[in-house]
């Protein structure tokens, strides 16, 4: 993704690829279709990730991850952010999950995770 798309982007069937990088980006990723993966980086993004399921996989690039604060552990909502590219993520997965579900699908590096 390049910059300045403002977007939503629906899964399909099958295994899916999904990278974000550039700057100034708005994506909102609507699954769950598939084996998925979502990569984030670049600077300057904001990035929602909605129906994770069990195949799919969120990339943090860069280093300087935090978890920002949540009330409900069990809620089965992640906000994340990098201040070092002010990239900002939510992660949310369906009914029945909790947000350990998630952080189990998130390859980065989360200094206070």
């Amino acid at each position: 993704m390049g910059h300045g798309y403002n977007g939503t982007i629906t899964d399909k069937r099958g295994t899916t690829n999904n990278i974000v990088g550039g700057s100034r980006n708005n994506v909102n990723y609507i699954g769950d279709s598939g084996a998925n993966t979502f990569s984030i980086g670049g600077k300057n993004n904001k990035v929602s990730v909605s129906n994770l399921g069990g195949d799919d996989t969120v990339n943090l690039q860069g280093k300087g991850w935090m978890v920002l604060p949540d009330s409900n552990k069990r809620d089965g909502k992640v906000m994340l952010y990098n201040p070092i590219t002010n990239n900002r993520v939510a992660v949310n997965t369906d009914g029945g999950r909790n947000d350990d579900f998630i952080f189990s699908h998130i390859n980065g590096n989360i200094i206070n995770r």
